[in-house]
């Protein structure tokens, strides 16, 4: 189910995304994931060209993840319990 996000969540998410993309264009991304999600927390998939985190606040069925591209970009994905190892 996919939800619709209020004009407020919307401006959020431009926000956060602009802050991620100025922040990786001056320290590169690793150092800001570090302090966002703390180190080891985070991994890079090369094959999907993603960063790739634990949704904390994910609550439900199935794990919850953060997936943050390159360029600051990001969205969250939820796997069913099964599929995640």
């Amino acid at each position: 189910m996919m939800t619709t996000l209020t004009p407020y969540q919307q401006a959020q998410r431009r926000a956060m995304t602009a802050e991620l993309q100025r922040a990786i264009a001056t320290h590169g991304i690793e150092p800001l994931l570090d302090r966002l999600f703390g180190a080891g927390n985070h991994y890079f998939d090369p094959i999907e060209r993603l960063w790739i985190t634990p949704d904390r606040q994910h609550r439900g069925p199935g794990r919850g993840f953060l997936c943050i591209r390159p360029d600051g970009s990001w969205f969250k994905a939820c796997l069913p319990e099964e599929d995640v190892q």
